[in-house]
């Protein structure tokens, strides 16, 4: 991989390439979760940037070249996962070559710290060419007291160091604990209020824990309060799991749900995702039974940008283009060869005009696509706009997979 513009790109997930990662130009966001094992060479000027994702992980590397006449950037962010005691950059025995007159580390985060002074090892190396004394501290996150320190070449331990002597002091996180949605004293989903339960004991809800996400949260039909769950900011669960039958449960308020969260239903009940905010989890939506509703009559809710496999039924209900509100298609798991129910609450992108006086059959196309072409089904004896109830239908003989669903009225 060549980085060549000037702009950032992030590799949010873990990348699995072995080939050299040359950054030239501009911003290459990476995480400790790739295990490709790469060469690195950063650029004058360029910027390599490493998340940790999880405590005591290391992104790997076969050797890294930092600068050449200018010198690179390495910057770091190690969240608020506690003091690492492993090095976020791990060549093994691979060789670490500096050059350039100055070659800046950066922070954009800083782990929990309790006590001033502390050792942060930055890349462990096995062998050491060019000037390591030509790595300066770069900048830091604020806080209040700023922090402090300097980049430090532990040559016998052939790591790169960063030695805080102050800054602000914090308690790291604690291990996430599945925690069951209660309701009071209050419908806000936010850190601070005891409407969760674990294990029988009242409790709040943490957005970070020691596994780099959320906690795993439960909606089930055990609550004692609200079913209306205000989502107050940007929440990053582990999971998201309903066991719901009797309870419907709505997502409303300013705030969204993202990282890598999974969304997956599994009572008779309903959710439907209200949220002004715009979600963005990636870890897709599974219906195995239930509803999950997309809007409620309004221009709110979106169901991230992963995957969705229904087996259950997919409501949309938005006012605006429902289907491209999120920059991508719908995408449907097919098993059997068969689509379960899809619903659309409005029309949208050409409204159907006049509206039909009767209830005579809708015409109507769905087509599944892939790589190695695409099969159709017509569907009829469908109810006028604007409420069109799609029923279960399905395809001839088409591999077991997941295919982008488009929906023709005609």
């Amino acid at each position: 991989m060549t980085k060549l513009g000037n702009g950032t790109l992030a590799l949010t997930n873990g990348s699995t390439y072995s080939g050299p990662t040359t950054v030239s130009n501009g911003t290459l966001v990476v995480s400790t979760a790739s295990t490709g094992n790469s060469s690195y060479t950063i650029g004058d000027s360029a910027t390599l940037a490493v998340k940790v994702t999880t405590v005591g992980q290391s992104l790997a590397m076969s050797s890294l070249t930092v600068g050449s006449t200018a010198g690179g950037t390495l910057q770091f962010d190690v969240g608020l996962l506690g003091n690492p005691t492993v090095a976020p950059v791990n060549l093994g025995g691979g060789a670490l070559t500096v050059s350039g007159t100055a070659n800046p580390i950066s922070f954009t985060s800083i782990s929990a710290i309790t006590n001033y002074p502390v050792v942060i090892p930055l890349i462990h190396y096995g062998s050491v060419s060019g000037n390591a004394s030509s790595f300066t501290l770069g900048a830091f996150p604020a806080s209040t007291p700023p922090f402090q320190g300097y980049i430090s070449n532990d040559s016998s331990g052939q790591i790169i160091d960063l030695m805080l002597t102050n800054g602000l002091l914090t308690q790291p996180p604690g291990q996430p604990k599945p925690v069951t949605w209660i309701g009071s004293p209050t419908g806000n989903w936010d850190t601070t209020t005891t409407n969760w339960n674990n294990a029988g004991v009242l409790t709040n809800y943490a957005n970070v824990t020691l596994a780099g996400s959320g906690d795993p949260v439960t909606f089930d039909d055990t609550l004692a309060g609200t079913t209306n769950v205000n989502l107050t900011a940007t929440l990053s669960p582990a999971s998201i799991t309903l066991n719901n039958n009797s309870s419907n449960y709505v997502f409303s308020g300013a705030g969204r749900i993202s990282g890598s969260s999974s969304l997956t239903m599994g009572g008779s009940g309903s959710l439907t995702l209200d949220n002004s905010g715009n979600n963005d989890f990636s870890g897709g939506i599974t219906i195995n039974a239930g509803k999950l509703q997309v809007g409620n009559s309004d221009a709110n809710g979106n169901p991230g940008t992963g995957a969705i496999l229904n087996n259950g039924m997919l409501v949309f209900s938005r006012t605006d283009s429902t289907l491209s509100a999120t920059g991508q298609d719908s995408t449907e798991t097919l098993k059997n060869n068969c689509m379960a129910s899809f619903v659309l609450l409005r029309c949208f992108d050409a409204d159907i005009q006049p509206a039909p006086t009767n209830r005579n059959p809708i015409a109507s196309t769905a087509s599944a696509a892939n790589a190695s072409g695409s099969v159709q089904t017509t569907l009829s004896k469908l109810p006028r706009p604007p409420d069109l109830h799609i029923p279960a239908f399905c395809f001839g003989a088409v591999p077991i997979g997941t295919y982008r669903l488009s929906l023709l009225i005609r």
